[in-house]
């Protein structure tokens, strides 16, 4: 079964017998190796080393037909995935259910370079993460509890794609 599914970075996949073919705005493509999204713990942890280099990254997300992007900081690694938060009485979390294709852009100023992640978010209960945040970010705990009445939405990306990209607009598939 082939199928086309336009992205946010003007990216297309088209997934035929087990290979997925990325076919750029431009026309060019690239075949990856791997099956879709299917990151190794090497490159989750280039994923993650890149955030942590970039301190505070961004949020695409769509609210009907217009672009929503807003700033994130905080992601933690645990078993070989990436976590993200937002609040389920935030805005970004309702466009995210409505179309869970997004994508994470960060830049770090040292290497004139940035990464784009993208995938469609898939929400997760997770106390682990969760717990891990608010020891990372402990002013967290009281704005998500039972008396703010506000819960913490924890994702991951599915489906993914990362590029590391540079100045020159050379690319790194990761």
């Amino acid at each position: 079964n082939i199928g086309r599914v336009p992205l946010a970075n003007k990216v297309a996949t088209v997934a035929h017998a087990y290979q997925h073919h990325h076919i750029r705005d431009d026309g060019s493509h690239f075949v990856s190796k791997k099956g879709y999204g299917d990151y190794d713990m090497k490159n989750m942890k280039r994923i993650h080393e890149f955030l942590d280099q970039a301190g505070v990254f961004f949020l695409a997300t769509e609210d009907g037909r217009q672009a929503r992007v807003r700033p994130l900081g905080a992601h933690i690694e645990m078993d070989g995935k990436e976590y993200f938060t937002v609040g389920d009485f935030k805005a970004v979390y309702r466009q995210m259910t409505e179309n869970p294709l997004v994508e994470i852009v960060a830049f770090t100023p040292k290497d004139r370079k940035w990464l784009r992640y993208t995938g469609r978010a898939v929400f997760e209960e997770n106390k682990a993460v969760q717990e891990k945040v608010f020891e990372i970010l402990p002013h967290l705990r009281k704005a998500y509890s039972e008396e703010s009445g506000h819960k913490m939405m924890i994702f991951t990306l599915k489906d993914a794609t990362a590029r590391i990209i540079d100045m020159a607009g050379n690319e790194e598939m990761i």
